[in-house]
């Protein structure tokens, strides 16, 4: 249950980093 928990909160984690980084090449590009 332990790992599930931290699996889950690193998936978050990496979902919002990859969001970011989407936006930013997204921003870059258009720039």
């Amino acid at each position: 249950m332990e790992k599930h928990g931290v699996s889950v909160g690193f998936e978050a984690t990496d979902n919002s980093n990859v969001k970011e980084a989407f936006k930013r090449k997204s921003h870059q590009k258009s720039s």
